[in-house]
Order: C-alpha cells, then sequence, then structure tokens
C-alpha cells in the first residue's frame, strides 16, 4: 500500500489551492500535483507542465475527483 503526505501548498485563493503531493511505496516515489476547487473537485496532475495547460486552458485533468475520500483511495493503489 501507498504512503502519501503533501510536501507543498499554494493557495490561490482562501479556498483554491495547489497542492503537491509526494506518494511512496518502499523504494518507488512518485510527486503529483492536485487542484482543490473549494473542496468541491480535485483534479490530479502527473507532471507541471499538464498543471500549467490546465491554467492556460488549453487541456483537462484526466484524473478527477467530488471528493477527497475518492482521492485519497486513488493514492494509496496508484501504481507506479
Amino acid at each position: 500500500m501507498n504512503t502519501f503526505k503533501t510536501i507543498d501548498t499554494d493557495y490561490l485563493r482562501s479556498d483554491r489551492s495547489i497542492e503537491t503531493i509526494l506518494i511512496k511505496n518502499g523504494q518507488n516515489e512518485k510527486v503529483v500535483w492536485v487542484y482543490n476547487f473549494e473542496g468541491v473537485f480535485f483534479r490530479v496532475f502527473a507532471n507541471f507542465s499538464e498543471l500549467l495547460n490546465f491554467f492556460s486552458n488549453s487541456s483537462e485533468s484526466k484524473i478527477y475527483f467530488e471528493n477527497e475520500n475518492e482521492l485519497d483511495q486513488y493514492f494509496s493503489k496508484i501504481q507506479f
């Protein structure tokens, strides 16, 4: 099972943030970025350029969750 923790949080506004998440499984590590929109939805980005493209309206996130529990389950089972 994976472990994960927030290693950085940048607030765009008081109700919108971008979190940098470190996911670990043994020796394997992966960093992802999560856009938290008012706690209503969470978009996961595998790399920083995907995140930038999302904000420039040139792409959408492929991974989307409507609550934090679904997001946590995804992180605990994500494959490296």
